[in-house]
């Protein structure tokens, strides 16, 4: 569908803020916002937007209110994989965790020393049991791994989701 056709979509469902003066400007905010971060999935290309892309801009861009933006754009990837699991008649799964210690979660997940540990003294509050010791070091346990991607490192978190909808995308050959 192309641009214009999209907004009217956009605008008939009343997704634009009274508040706003030009809601054309808005949408192609909104539309640029789409095609900068999620460049790798295609949804745009030359004034077009793909059904999806257009699913992104319905239930994520312009309805976040009672999430943060982060939150709705995992929610989404959720939908969209499960969606392609079910075509491929695949068991709902999102991602396996492993047992790591400090220096692979500083790898994983791509922060300081300093930065996971922080992140685990937090994980400790809700969770104490996700910790453990082996050889002299400092285990987490793959629950522990996933609550904290979920939870602490949601962009990573987005990341990987949305390579793994490519991925499932490419099973059914539908990389558009």
């Amino acid at each position: 569908m192309n641009e214009n056709e999209v907004f009217e979509i956009i605008k008939n469902k009343g997704l634009f803020d009274e508040e706003i003066a030009n809601e054309y400007n808005n949408f192609i905010w909104h539309l640029n916002d789409m095609r900068k971060k999620h460049k790798e999935q295609k949804w745009y290309s030359k004034g077009n937007i793909k059904d999806e892309g257009i699913l992104w801009l319905i239930e994520v861009s312009y309805n976040y209110d009672s999430h943060r933006k982060i939150d709705a754009e995992l929610e989404f990837f959720k939908k969209r994989i499960y969606y392609y699991q079910d075509i491929l008649n695949q068991e709902h799964h999102l991602l396996d965790y492993k047992d790591m210690n400090i220096l692979e979660l500083e790898s994983y997940f791509n922060r300081s020393n300093s930065s996971i540990k922080k992140t685990i003294q937090k994980l400790m509050l809700e969770h104490s049991s996700y910790k453990y010791y082996n050889d002299g070091k400092t285990y987490i346990k793959s629950e522990g791994v996933k609550f904290i991607e979920e939870n602490y490192y949601k962009r990573e978190y987005l990341k990987r989701l949305e390579n793994l909808h490519l991925d499932i995308k490419k099973q059914l050959g539908n990389e558009e």
